[in-house]
């Protein structure tokens, strides 16, 4: 069959099967596997391209092209075959100081890509430069550069085109380094900077053991603002050193830097940890705009947990919730240059230990499990396991914050439980995991479902974008897009 007659239009959705075996022209079923080039290329919209599991070598950049998008009704679907693990490994690409390739480029807009492994591309990881796309669980480590970035496609690519509402979600990226002939000083974790649009999303991300830093907002002065980056529910820690303890000294080592060249963006911190890092555990960067900061939590940075502001340039940052602790020894003082709303933060002092503005001292004795040694965190379907950083019972922070005001990026009558605990677990909540969460921004009062739910059969769960920019999810086989129109996952193959 050539592959030219693959391409047809098709009345309803499908499902078109992979495998690292598949071979050109090949029908896209589970006898006739597809390759994945081909399998991109013939996705309409609402199709599904599910993966065999194994391992795919590339050494060239896979790219889903500009014009192959679906829509807000008809996502396009890129999984893994029920609960297999395909590896893109793009290791055998050439590297070179400049114009490396990428491993997964998605300039299309409206895919939902789920449950990838990628390492080893010359550049980045994964290239998000569409809009309205969902990144779920996916892994992304030793490539060269930051694991996943979004930003736009080209030089000449206008703001208005700039890739925009986006949901990262439940992904862990790690070992990410540009090693010589790359300065050391690029790979991050998650990248969100030089060149995003608004509405942009970390849900239940983890960032640890990268070169540079765990997330990385940058903006430039040429290109100006980017838009706002909501962060929830994420952890960064260990960036700065590999897990095999190369370091470079040229790479930042912050835990989540939010900002670049005093140009001011108010993006959006909730419930998110940071410990261990190299440098800072939550820095401004020399953005003084309005950034939000609730109900976080830092501890054991190198020089210092949370630094905003400095005697050249002011901050309109607001603090609510966020606790500053050392585990061990006097630590360093935080810079917290803003607002402390209601004096509901613990702010670490060298020579005081951490205390809010009544002078109540916080300890690690108000956790109930330690948190030296710092430890790896686990990841769930529901993102990753906050209890490491619980309250112990009877804890004086529990209770004792602020409810924030205006809008939140998770519903606060779900997620608190009377007064707002302090720091980044809520005693008691039971909308602790991250796929109930809705992406769009939630009001603060609303007592209303997340935009999205999440049901699962307690193996596979599935995640599609619904009316708003939130995620639902149902079991497999019964999986169903935007429209609630039903998606056949079984009926394989890339013609009829």
């Amino acid at each position: 069959m050539a592959a030219a007659s693959l391409f047809c239009a098709r009345p309803e959705a499908k499902t078109i099967i992979v495998s690292n075996a598949g071979a050109p022209g090949a029908a896209g079923t589970l006898a006739a596997p597809a390759n994945l080039a081909e399998a991109i290329q013939a996705c309409a919209p609402g199709d599904s391209i599910l993966l065999r599991g194994g391992t795919y070598a590339f050494n060239v950049q896979i790219t889903i092209e500009l014009d192959n998008s679906g829509s807000a009704g008809k996502m396009k679907f890129l999984f893994p075959y029920r609960d297999e693990k395909p590896v893109l490994d793009f290791s055998t690409q050439p590297y070179g100081k400049e114009g490396n390739p990428r491993g997964l480029q998605i300039n299309g807009s409206y895919w939902h890509v789920k449950g990838l492994e990628v390492k080893g591309s010359a550049d980045n990881g994964i290239f998000v430069v569409g809009s309205h796309n969902t990144i779920e669980s996916c892994v992304t480590h030793k490539n060269r550069d930051s694991g996943l970035q979004i930003s736009r496609r080209t030089a000449d690519t206008p703001k208005s085109e700039w890739p925009a509402h986006n949901l990262i979600l439940n992904c862990v990226s790690y070992d990410n380094y540009d090693l010589p002939p790359g300065g050391g000083e690029n790979a991050d974790g998650f990248a969100c900077k030089l060149t995003s649009g608004d509405g942009n999303v970390f849900r239940g991300c983890v960032a640890h053991n990268n070169i540079d830093d765990g997330w990385d907002l940058y903006t430039k002065g040429e290109t100006g603002a980017i838009g706002v980056v909501v962060i929830d529910r994420c952890i960064a820690y260990g960036n700065g050193t590999l897990t095999d303890g190369t370091s470079n000294e040229s790479g930042d080592r912050n835990g989540f830097k939010l900002g670049g060249e005093k140009i001011p963006v108010p993006h959006i911190v909730t419930r998110s940890v940071a410990y261990g890092n190299g440098k800072n555990g939550f820095t401004w960067n020399s953005n003084p705009g309005g950034i939000k900061m609730i109900n976080n939590l830092a501890f054991d940075k190198a020089e210092g947990n949370f630094k905003f502001g400095d005697n050249s340039t002011p901050t309109e940052a607001q603090f609510i919730n966020n606790l500053s602790i050392w585990t061990t020894g006097a630590g360093m003082t935080d810079k917290r240059v803003g607002t402390d709303v209601g004096g509901s933060n613990f702010w670490w002092d060298k020579s005081k230990g951490s205390l809010n503005a009544k002078g109540v001292a916080a300890t690690i004795a108000d956790f109930a499990v330690s948190l030296a040694p710092a430890k790896a965190v686990t990841m769930a379907a529901a993102g990753p396991d906050f209890r490491i950083f619980r309250l112990a019972s009877g804890s004086k922070l529990i209770d004792a914050g602020v409810a924030p005001t205006g809008d939140l990026p998770f519903t606060a009558s779900k997620y608190y439980r009377g007064a707002p605990d302090i720091g980044a677990f809520e005693d008691g909540s039971t909308d602790e995991g991250t796929t109930s969460a809705a992406a769009r921004i939630l009001p603060a009062r609303s007592a209303g479902r997340a935009a999205g739910a999440a049901m699962s059969n307690g193996s596979d769960i599935f995640f599609h974008p619904v009316s708003g920019g939130g995620t639902m999810g149902e079991s497999h086989g019964a999986a169903r897009d935007a429209s609630g129109r039903a998606l056949n996952r079984y009926r394989s193959g890339l013609s009829r």
